[in-house]
C-alpha cells in the first residue's frame, strides 16, 4: 500500500513538474527533466509533514529511476542543423549515448550510503529503512555473511584476497577493533556497535577516546 501512495504522489508530482516545464521558460530551454522538478517538489511536500503515509526512501526511489529514464531520453530531443543531419538520426544516437555515459557516470559516482559498514551490515541483515518499513526480507542474510561481504568477499571482488579481507599470516593487517562482537549481540544493534580502533597495515591510524 505504502508503495502504491508514494507512485501516487510522484505520479501528481510528475504533473505539477509538467505544468511548471510547459509554464516557466528559462526551464524549458534549459531541458531540465520533468522528474527532476517532481524530484524538487516532492522533497518540500515529504519534508512539510502533511504526508505521513509515505516512505520518503521508498518515493526518492520512484523518482530516480524516473529521472534515469527521462534523464537518457533528453538525448532523443534533437535540435539538428540541417535537414540532412536530421534524415540520418547522427544527433539523435549522439545525444543519447552522451546522455546515458554521463548519467552512469554521475550516478556510479553517488554513494548510496555512508562509508559507515557496521550500518551496512545492520542494512543487509535487518533489511529496515530510515522510516522503519522492511524491505525484501526474504533478501536477508545472516551476521556473518554480512561480515564476509564487507572484508574477505569485498578483497575478492577486486582481486585482493590474498593481501586483504581476513587476518592472516603473510596478509596486510588491516583490521579494527570493535567494542563488542557483531556475532552475540542482537542483531538490531549492529549499528551501534563503536570502532575503538583501526589498524592499517599494522599501524594504528584511529583510535577511540574512552
Amino acid at each position: 500500500m505504502s508503495f502504491m501512495i508514494a507512485f501516487g504522489l510522484a505520479s501528481a508530482m510528475l504533473c505539477v513538474g509538467l505544468i511548471i516545464r510547459t509554464k516557466v521558460g528559462f526551464i524549458k530551454r534549459m531541458l531540465v527533466p520533468t522528474s527532476v522538478i517532481a524530484g524538487i517538489v516532492g522533497f518540500f511536500v515529504m519534508n512539510s509533514g502533511l504526508i505521513t503515509a509515505i516512505d520518503s526512501e521508498m518515493y526518492i526511489e520512484i523518482v530516480t529511476l524516473l529521472f534515469t529514464v527521462t534523464f537518457i531520453s533528453i538525448g532523443l530531443t534533437s535540435n539538428p542543423k540541417s535537414k540532412a543531419t536530421a534524415s540520418s538520426g547522427r544527433d539523435v544516437a549522439k545525444g543519447s549515448l552522451g546522455m546515458g555515459f554521463t548519467w552512469n557516470i554521475l550516478y556510479a559516482l553517488t554513494p548510496v550510503v555512508d562509508p559507515d559498514m557496521l550500518h551496512t551490515i545492520w542494512s543487509a541483515v535487518n533489511r529496515i529503512t530510515r522510516n522503519g518499513v522492511h524491505i525484501g526480507l526474504e533478501e536477508r542474510v545472516s551476521v556473518y555473511d554480512a561480515l564476509k561481504a564487507v572484508t574477505i568477499n569485498a578483497a575478492y571482488a577486486y582481486f585482493e584476497e590474498d593481501r586483504k579481507g581476513s587476518i592472516k599470516e603473510g596478509k596486510l593487517a588491516d583490521l579494527v577493533i570493535l567494542d563488542d562482537n557483531p556475532l552475540k549481540v542482537d542483531q538490531m544493534d549492529l549499528r551501534d556497535i563503536k570502532v575503538l580502533e583501526t589498524i592499517k597495515e599494522g599501524e594504528t591510524i584511529y583510535q577511540a577516546d574512552i
